[in-house]
């Protein structure tokens, strides 16, 4: 799909200069230039190459296709070609409510696209814009008590997030710490994608007057100007500044989520990347004709090699973990998904090593214990699981696998009665949990309670009918 996008950014490059400069010079020649950098850029990566953005990158295709065809509904329009201008609204109401569906992102399309229109009518066709501008502040006002319901939940800890490691910031400092990040993490790695991190650690914004949110701000309000300035200028530097402030990754700062910065979030802007890129190598090309081609090929060639390189973390789930630890190394998390990387890669002792780095950094995560346990079970390492289940059981009472893990520890130590009060326990918590009654059949066989095992055995075999071993 990325290919499909680089093609979708070069057309659209294209439409930028024809329909809003009204010429086709060089035209072509920025639209290679911006698609290229757009094709190789090493920001995008995390989209492209790690499943958790791919999303991103499905939605992005109807996006920049609600892109292109508004810009033809621009162009026909201006020349009064009524049944092309209906086609392309269609087009572009289709692309746009399938990037809706996609992903809810998309939902700053609408303001986008005024932008578009603003900067081909400027303020002939101001009424125009400002309602297509306010679709989106409608479908932020009909979504904002979805926003409220989501942020309450997530901030209450009523619905489980990254395993319990991230909290949700309390809105407003999310706010200031979110702005904040599009302009100290993002903006320098448009320029040069380096220090990339799937997993960055980000510091909370305490107040309205930190320096950092008060500078991040007027930033902000300075391209936001650029924008909107009267004064007639090539239209692909402003209309690159939209596509970045006026896309998905601001939306964001709207929608309450426990991580500040995710680099995938990025890939729609990535066409705000495209035409700046445009507007450069279109500048260069008229000034440095016999260099443009030679400037553009490093910069590819360079990104190209940044690109596989980072690729090259995104290889498997140690490779990335392992890259994320390095990067941020005081982050719980990272060192958990590495440690649960080197568990499933059955490399027992490295796993054990990251999770107590994982303790040492946040002390109250369940899943951290339960997993060190498990790998004590499978060592043989008895004693240090029970210490670890008993703490465990302790920090997370209500948790059935804990008890359940616990009634095996007390099985392979032969202690049936202990096995039989832990998976009581678990069933207490877990009534349909067939292990649970299964270890407890197990426990009550040892002692020789033939007939409350069988009826537990059952019970067992019951809930989970496919599994062999409860027959």
């Amino acid at each position: 799909m990325h290919v499909i996008n680089v093609v979708l950014v070069y057309f659209i490059i294209r439409e930028v200069v024809r329909v809003l400069d009204e010429t086709e010079r060089d035209s072509a020649w920025a639209a290679f230039a911006g698609a290229a950098i757009f094709s190789v850029h090493p920001l995008l990566s995390s989209a492209v190459s790690y499943i958790a953005g791919r999303s991103s990158v499905l939605c992005a295709v109807f996006y920049f296709l609600a892109v292109l065809f508004f810009l033809k509904l621009l162009d026909a329009g201006m020349k009064r070609r009524l049944y092309l201008s209906a086609v392309y609204a269609a087009l572009t109401l289709a692309s746009g409510l399938l990037a809706w569906q996609s992903k809810q992102e998309a939902m700053t399309l609408p303001v986008f696209l005024a932008a578009l229109l603003l900067l081909k009518t400027r303020k002939r066709g101001l009424k125009y814009v400002v309602t297509l501008a306010g679709v989106s502040v409608i479908v932020a006002a009909a979504m904002w008590k979805h926003f409220q319901d989501l942020f309450n939940s997530l901030a209450g800890n009523t619905v489980p997030i990254n395993t319990e490691f991230e909290s949700v910031l309390p809105f407003p400092i999310y706010i200031r710490t979110y702005l904040t990040s599009i302009v100290r993490y993002y903006f320098p790695r448009f320029l040069y994608p380096s220090a990339l991190n799937a997993d960055p650690q980000t510091v909370a914004v305490a107040h309205w007057y930190s320096p950092e949110f008060v500078m991040s701000i007027l930033v902000l309000a300075a391209l936001s100007w650029f924008i909107l300035r009267p004064a007639k200028t090539e239209s692909l530097p402003p209309a690159g500044l939209a596509a970045i402030l006026l896309s998905p990754l601001t939306a964001y700062a709207l929608i309450p989520l426990a991580d500040v910065v995710l680099e995938h979030r990025v890939y729609i802007a990535g066409l705000g990347i495209a035409l700046l890129s445009a507007a450069l190598f279109r500048w260069a090309g008229k000034n440095f004709r016999s260099l443009r081609i030679a400037v553009l090929s490093i910069v590819v060639v360079v990104f190209a090699g940044m690109t596989i390189q980072r690729n090259r973390a995104f290889a498997n789930n140690i490779t990335l973990w392992e890259d994320v630890v390095r990067k941020s190394p005081g982050k719980a998390r990272a060192h958990f998904n590495l440690a649960l990387a080197y568990q499933l890669d059955s490399r027992a002792n490295d796993a054990i090593r990251e999770y107590k780095v994982t303790l040492s950094l946040n002390p109250r995560v369940p899943a951290t214990y339960s997993n060190i346990a498990a790998l004590e079970l499978d060592g043989g390492q008895l004693d240090e699981a029970e210490k670890t289940l008993l703490r465990l059981t302790e920090m997370a009472p209500q948790q059935a696998e804990a008890f359940v893990n616990l009634s095996v520890l007390y099985l392979r130590q032969r202690e049936p009665a202990k096995a039989i009060a832990a998976a009581d326990r678990a069933i207490a918590i877990k009534p349909d949990s067939a292990i649970a009654h299964f270890n407890k059949a197990e426990g009550l066989l040892e002692k020789g309670d033939v007939q409350d095992a069988i009826a537990s055995y059952e019970q067992a075999v019951r809930l989970r009918p496919d599994l062999p071993a409860f027959r």
